[in-house]
């Protein structure tokens, strides 16, 4: 299945909706934090926890 020439993903993204490029979304209000971050430059979306 070739997937190369589409596009990552159709926008807005089903999970988080990103305002502006490399904006970290919190998806829960909670400490620690899982923040997702969208990247167009590679195409990839990423997750991670923030410990505050």
């Amino acid at each position: 299945m070739q997937l190369m020439n589409r596009a990552p993903f159709p926008r807005p993204y089903p999970l988080v909706e990103a305002t502006e490029v490399g904006s970290a979304i919190p998806i829960r209000p909670q400490r620690p934090t899982l923040v997702a971050r969208w990247s167009l430059t590679d195409g990839q979306l990423t997750c991670k926890w923030i410990v505050e």
